[in-house]
């Protein structure tokens, strides 16, 4: 695999895309069926609480330069947690990348490709990532940095198209369901910035590596606008009491969109331009497990595994028979998964190697004053 450093522009695009997924793939609605009416209010507080983790993580990365989690983890506990949390990345991002596809697929078949099996859906899904991943991050990351700002604005296109239509009343009662899931049950939704994970192993592909900080800033500003965003307009076209079976709310704003006669068949566009980026996501997420894979073992040449790692994602996306399913595996497990791993385990680690490199600093100081 095509190991290369990235630019500090496209590591933006990167994090930006992977979180822009979350708002295509139906983000939205899942915040405002657990919220109600206050769904804005949770996401401006979720988007807050995104800040102060970003912020403890580049503070608490500051004596490690160039170094990602795995990395630190080894300076923490050796190669063997050093293994055991770049085992947890890739079957959290496995699990992850294999929902996408499973909803993904069922959408776009229900919309447009009715006869089609989904294994032609899947297949072409995969293989373009995989194919991507011959090429190595460099090659992923220039796409993405032409792509991303394309998608960002046909989302916002969509979001700020249907303003005709907003009921400012649907933000009312501003508590929604209560208190507690606005505020305290609601801090499961910085799920909706899960992709803040991959901050945890960016630091040490940047060409530049005292931009990370601007890196892990400027992406997160993005991805927090545009899911505010997102969620007050999704909530002031919709009511809040969604179907759980209806899937990708930014094509159902397409719908009640006037976009004048000369514009036929816009939504068939925007659909083309998220497959493009759902292929982005996937490119990414594929090629991490590929990184992380190489890092914690002796591998030296992951062509194969490239292939493997594809025919499990296709593997993985069969295994939910029904999107109500995938809903409650992604609502009820890999959500809280991914919270306890990202949010906590992974900080707790950072913190652990700022104590061991204080007190080892501390020793070191001591013993050479005894030797002087």
């Amino acid at each position: 695999m095509n190991i290369s450093k990235i630019e500090t522009a496209q590591a933006i695009a990167l994090l930006s895309i992977v979180m822009a997924n979350k708002i295509i793939l139906n983000l939205p609605r899942s915040i405002i069926s657990s919220t109600g009416s206050s769904a804005w209010l949770n996401v401006i507080y979720i988007v807050f609480l995104s800040f102060l983790f970003v912020f403890l993580v580049i503070k608490l990365l500051k004596k490690f330069p160039k170094m990602d989690i795995l990395d630190i983890s080894e300076y923490l506990g050796g190669k063997y947690l050093k293994a055991a949390v770049g085992i947890i990345f890739i079957v959290i991002f496995a699990l992850t990348i294999g929902t996408v596809l499973c909803g993904y697929s069922e959408t776009l078949k229900s919309i447009y490709f009715n006869q089609s099996p989904i294994l032609y859906i899947l297949l072409f899904l995969i293989g373009s990532a995989c194919i991507a991943n011959k090429f190595g991050i460099k090659a992923i990351a220039k796409v993405t940095t032409i792509i991303t700002p394309i998608v960002f604005f046909s989302i916002l296109i969509v979001l700020l198209t249907p303003i005709k239509s907003f009921v400012i009343q649907r933000f009312f009662p501003l508590l929604g369901y209560g208190f507690n899931e606005t505020f305290l049950a609601g801090i499961s939704n910085i799920f909706a910035l899960s992709g803040l994970s991959y901050i945890l192993l960016i630091p040490s592909l940047l060409k530049e590596s005292e931009s990370y900080k601007k890196v892990a800033i400027i992406s997160l500003c993005i991805s927090g606008f545009y899911l505010i965003l997102s969620v007050c307009c999704t909530l002031l076209v919709f009511p809040f009491v969604l179907s759980p079976n209806e899937n990708l709310s930014l094509y159902l704003l397409t719908k009640v969109s006037n976009y004048g006669e000369l514009i036929h068949g816009v939504n068939t566009i925007f659909i083309l331009l998220w497959i493009i980026s759902v292929i982005a996501y996937i490119s990414i997420g594929l090629f991490f497990m590929l990184y992380i894979t190489q890092k914690i073992s002796t591998i030296k040449s992951t062509i194969l595994l490239n292939y493997c790692y594809s025919l499990i994602l296709l593997v993985l996306s069969y295994v939910w028979k029904d999107y109500i399913q995938l809903n409650n595996f992604s609502e009820h497990t890999l959500k809280y998964m991914i919270l306890a791993f990202v949010f906590v385990f992974n900080p707790f680690i950072l913190i652990l190697a700022n104590i061991k490199k204080r007190f080892t600093r501390s020793q070191t100081t001591i013993a050479s004053e005894r030797n002087t």
